[in-house]
């Protein structure tokens, strides 16, 4: 069993950690210029209004009122999360090629990679599944918070 002083970094462990730290994020203008892509600040604050709604704010607001009959607007709201998902995974998993492609992309350098055309395209296209990822995972917030 590994002890509290074998876990610690040493003074040649760290510059090492922030160096690939540092290779593995890289920003790219064209997935900057996407929505709440060109900073992480947008993004914080919608979570932060996130839970403040919903732990704050929401219950305060119905404290005094029937619940609203929203039954029919919730089969609708799943039933485009079950159609968006479904085409998330149809757009990034049944590309021929693409998991092998996700595979071998994880393991290289982003300043190695993209080595071809065809792998930038495949790259582009892996960047913009995430980004609809991202977007179907705040639309689930969504179910929090209906009024």
């Amino acid at each position: 069993m590994a002890t509290r002083a074998s876990l610690r970094f040493d003074n040649t462990t760290e510059p090492h950690f922030w160096e690939a730290l540092a290779d593995e994020i890289s920003q790219d203008e064209k997935i900057d210029s996407w929505p709440l892509m060109g900073s992480k600040w947008p993004m914080i604050a919608l979570f932060l209004f996130y839970i403040h709604f919903s732990t704050k704010l929401g219950p305060k607001l119905m404290k005094d009122r029937p619940t609203p009959n929203i039954k029919w607007i919730m089969a609708a709201y799943n039933v485009l999360q079950i159609y968006l998902n479904g085409a998330l995974f149809f757009y990034c998993f049944w590309k021929p090629g693409f998991a092998s492609f996700v595979i071998e992309a994880s393991c290289e350098k982003p300043h190695v990679f993209p080595r071809t055309a065809d792998e930038a395209n495949q790259l582009h296209q892996f960047h913009r599944g995430a980004w609809y990822y991202l977007i179907t995972k705040m639309l689930d917030l969504l179910d929090t918070v209906s009024l």
